[in-house]
């Protein structure tokens, strides 16, 4: 039971940030399309990894859907270094993980999330452009590009097609969170490998290689705080676990070449390690932890279990509801 108050106070203090942020994520669908980004990252060598940067912040794409958009930026005819910048800062924040973290981390969290996607992605970006001698990325642009969404199917991406990307991961933060706060002990790593370089370095490795989706990290990294790892490690994992995994380090390797491939990943790791010993010397831990006990052991209202039961149906309806059947295109005769 303790199990599963947990999953459902987590589930409800977020989904009312997650809900907004499917909303946000539907406008931004109409305002940010492939043809305006293409434009404002095409031409130039610094600007465009500038701009690359403050259009991935907000942009509500995970570490797995970031792969074919940043492909397509590079067919579009994005640089390297602003291709790199996109890929970097933008699996790490979207306007559904920032408002999710501003109600389970805090305000100051949810800042320090985007400063450093923002920083991250400016600094990747112009490393891999130094060492490039080839600013251009290796694939063919398209023959036509994408159409600007309508109204009706940006609502269809913010509410349908959102959910249904980042909802297995989504719930299995969920489920860990509810795990780690039911069966570990408040403090429990804080003395052993919890905090400074062991602790990140931990978070390093657990990062890198596997997929975890921006929103669906932010219940995780509450459940390591209360664990006992510090903020700053955990932002190392914040940091290195949405912006890489296997599969965006092999498209990368494709896209901008090897060398280019290894500088961004040196650069994303001295900047997680570089952040997470920053935000430690801030001193916030107390605040952070009072802010997720808060969150656990406060008060649901009517409007947080309606917005709960809503998400909880969004991010499951794929597995639950049975496909639709394809209609037969044979005529009356062969009935």
């Amino acid at each position: 039971m303790e199990f599963l108050n947990r999953f459902w106070a987590t589930t409800a203090q977020m989904s009312p940030y997650l809900l907004f942020g499917f909303a946000i994520s539907s406008l931004l669908t109409i305002i940010l399309n492939p043809t305006f980004i293409s434009r404002h990252l095409g031409k130039g060598r610094i600007l465009p990894i500038i701009k690359a940067a403050l259009i991935g912040v907000p942009m509500p794409l995970c570490s797995c859907s970031v792969v074919p958009v940043t492909a397509s930026l590079a067919k579009m005819g994005a640089g390297k270094g602003a291709t790199t910048s996109f890929l970097t800062s933008t699996p790490q924040t979207g306007v559904d993980s920032i408002l999710v973290t501003y109600g389970m981390l805090g305000p100051i969290y949810a800042l320090i999330r985007v400063i450093v996607a923002f920083v991250s992605g400016i600094i990747s970006g112009f490393a891999v452009m130094t060492v490039s001698h080839n600013s251009v990325s290796k694939l063919t642009p398209p023959e036509t590009p994408e159409k600007r969404k309508s109204f009706k199917e940006a609502l269809k991406y913010g509410f349908l097609e959102t959910p249904a990307d980042i909802g297995k991961e989504l719930l299995i933060g969920l489920l860990i969170t509810a795990l780690l706060g039911t069966f570990i002990a408040p403090g429990q790593f804080s003395a052993s490998i919890g905090t400074g370089m062991t602790g990140m370095l931990l978070m390093l490795a657990a990062g890198i290689p596997i997929y975890v989706c921006s929103t669906a990290s932010v219940p995780i990294a509450g459940g390591l705080i209360l664990a006992g790892f510090s903020p700053g490690a955990v932002l190392v994992f914040l940091i290195a676990g949405p912006a890489t995994n296997i599969a965006t380090i092999l498209t990368m390797n494709k896209i901008i070449g090897r060398k280019e491939t290894l500088t961004y990943l040196s650069t994303l790791i001295i900047t997680a390690l570089s952040s997470g010993f920053l935000v430690d010397s801030l001193a916030i831990n107390e605040s952070i932890t009072e802010t997720i006990e808060a969150c656990q052991h406060g008060g649901i209202h009517l409007f947080e279990h309606i917005s709960a039961a809503i998400l909880l149906f969004l991010l499951i309806r794929k597995t639950i509801l049975p496909k639709p059947k394809k209609k037969s295109s044979c005529c009356c005769s062969c009935k």
